[in-house]
């Protein structure tokens, strides 16, 4: 039986170590579960954020990143294709693929999230005077 006893110390280490495991499993079921607090609700600026079209022809780099499937590489390519096409290089979605890498899925990805000049008004053409 002499092998049986457990001493002091070792019954003190199993509680803590039960008591570690529960206090572990209640934080992450607090915190959403082991994908963490991000995957649950999207905060009101994500929500804003994503609902907000991204003008390929003017916006920023860091808004061009943040399309889907559109990378640091892409969103460079993107922004020197308009430089040297002018202000107006892209007026619908189709006209992403003369970037390499994006091709018909990937217009097909990103049209929702996009918004484009209306049809004939350009900043090279001069405004007519109405009567």
């Amino acid at each position: 039986m002499r092998g049986l006893a457990w001493r002091t110390g070792q019954c003190a280490w199993l509680i803590a170590a039960c008591a570690g495991a529960w206090g572990l499993l209640a934080v992450a079921a607090i915190d959403g579960g082991p994908e963490g607090p991000e995957r649950t609700a999207p905060s009101a600026a994500r929500i804003a954020a994503a609902r907000q079209r991204i003008d390929p022809n003017a916006d920023p780099l860091a808004s061009l990143i943040r399309l889907p499937g559109i990378g640091p590489a892409r969103a460079e390519a993107i922004c020197e294709y308009r430089r040297a096409h002018g202000p107006v290089a892209f007026r619908r979605a189709e006209d992403l693929r003369k970037i390499r890498g994006i091709g018909p899925a990937s217009v097909e990805d990103l049209r929702p999230h996009l918004k484009f000049p209306p049809e004939g008004d350009s900043p090279l053409q001069p405004a007519t005077a109405r009567p």
